[in-house]
């Protein structure tokens, strides 16, 4: 059995207890095709319903339709706000399997270095 093998074993369980859910639609759409989005789809008006409540209202109770400068701002906060939330949600995963691979292989290599 190859090292590679090994190492995969061992890493693979920790890794697949820390699944990140991440929107990749939010980071890579412009606010036009968040609209779109947001006519098209079933999902993603609950989404934002359930996640961002306030920001979905001023886009729901906007008199003036779809263009004006504050519906468009709230699809750029909901952008903003799911790529930090995500960010944050990434980093955290990822210090959880640092941390327990550094645990279970402590006594292995001795000391290795806390996350960064």
């Amino acid at each position: 059995m190859t090292q590679t093998s090994t190492n995969y074993r061992r890493i693979s369980p920790i890794v697949e207890k820390y699944v990140v859910r991440l929107n990749c639609f939010l980071s890579a759409w412009s606010v036009d095709k968040m609209k779109h989005l947001y006519f098209d789809s079933k999902t993603f008006p609950n989404w934002m319903k359930e996640n961002y409540s306030e920001l979905n209202k001023i886009i729901i109770d906007s008199n003036s339709g779809w263009y004006t400068k504050e519906v468009c701002n709230a699809f750029e906060q909901i952008n903003e706000l799911e790529k930090t939330r995500q960010k944050t949600s990434i980093r955290k995963q990822a210090q959880m399997i640092w941390n327990e691979l550094r645990e279970s292989q402590e006594h292995l290599f001795g000391d290795i270095p806390s996350f960064p």
